[in-house]
């Protein structure tokens, strides 16, 4: 037992592990890359649209900011476990979206992740289909946020409605 210690714990074998310890820490600190707070990381400014009380499975509600507004949708017969469509447009003269998704929640209660992102059509409107949970104690309170992303500026307007 003793002649394993001895042949591992030579001068030579611990040279190779305080070079081979030493090299490591320098391409470590070398390939390091540069994380939020530094000056190259990039910053997004969230902007929050002022939205009127409305329900978007009733008709398209408006949402507006200082140069962008838009406008939600959401189609047909509104449930939990049935698929319906999403429709949100946007309007702006200065601003060019690059993603658009939704998000839906129940203020208080954990009804898993319901996001989903929008598919950019020819005439500028963003559509999807959105497939919502049931509750197991009956609420049928939601809140829909929608998420805008042009570059780097964020926007977000979140709306409530009721499902059947």
């Amino acid at each position: 037992m003793n002649g394993w210690r001895e042949r591992w714990f030579t001068r030579r074998n611990l040279l190779r592990f305080v070079v081979v310890l030493f090299a490591g820490l320098i391409v470590g600190l070398l390939s390091h890359t540069p994380g939020p707070g530094n000056d190259d990381a990039r910053t997004l400014e969230v902007h929050e649209l002022t939205v009127a009380p409305c329900d978007p499975t009733q008709r398209a509600c408006h949402a507006i900011g200082d140069d962008l507004s838009l406008d939600l949708h959401l189609q047909g017969r509104v449930s939990a476990l049935k698929s319906f469509p999403v429709l949100v447009r946007l309007r702006s003269r200065t601003t060019d979206a690059t993603a658009v998704t939704i998000a839906f929640t129940m203020p208080g209660m954990d009804m898993g992740v319901n996001r989903y992102r929008l598919q950019r059509q020819a005439d500028g409107r963003w559509i999807g289909n959105v497939l919502l949970p049931v509750c197991a104690t009956g609420r049928k309170d939601w809140l829909a946020d929608v998420e805008v992303m042009a570059g780097t500026r964020g926007y977000h307007a979140r709306f409530r409605f009721t499902v059947e």
